[in-house]
């Protein structure tokens, strides 16, 4: 059985692990990326709003199946379907003018095609870039400060296509 383990990066940027391991043609695999966005309001942006903190933050554990085919020597196409789950804490302004807070708590299960190429450019050295098209159910609790025990609102919402967390890149050590 050959195992790897990687650390990948998408266009957003989040940043991650990646574990691998399989036979052949057929592996599994196991993503915990993490989410990290700064939010800068862009009404009134000073140094003292900057310090206020407005942010994404959470993470996103993922796992599935992927096939490799050999297309050149070294040179692999990647195929499979991945299931996620991202947890999201954001903090950000809105309102007229900006002048609310508002803190949401967004919970996303999610379904990933995975499409990408693969490279192993020495003996235990991989590189590999994936498109992920995606489907996501996203959950999202809003909170409006300082009334912050009050539940403003529910938002419930179904999400497909690509976006920037749809581009990975990956470099694989290969352990066995």
């Amino acid at each position: 059985m050959q195992k790897e383990v990687g650390l990948v990066v998408n266009a957003s940027p989040e940043f991650g692990v990646a574990y691998n391991f399989g036979r052949n043609d057929w592996f599994g695999r196991i993503r915990g990326m993490v989410i990290y966005h700064n939010n800068p309001p862009t009404i009134n942006y000073d140094a003292d709003t900057a310090k206020r903190g407005f942010y994404d933050i959470g993470l996103r554990l993922s796992g599935g199946l992927e096939g490799r085919f050999e297309m050149a020597e070294n040179v692999f196409f990647k195929c499979g379907l991945e299931l996620a789950f991202s947890y999201i804490n954001t903090k950000q302004r809105a309102g007229h003018n900006q002048s609310e807070i508002v803190v949401s708590k967004a919970f996303a299960p999610a379904l990933h095609l995975v499409l990408g190429a693969q490279y192993k450019f020495s003996k235990k050295w991989m590189f590999s870039a994936e498109i992920l098209p995606f489907m996501e159910y996203r959950i999202d609790n809003q909170n409006r400060l300082p009334t912050q025990n009050e539940l403003f609102n529910t938002l419930l919402d179904f999400n497909y296509g690509l976006n920037l967390q749809s581009l990975q890149v990956s470099l694989f050590y290969i352990i066995q």
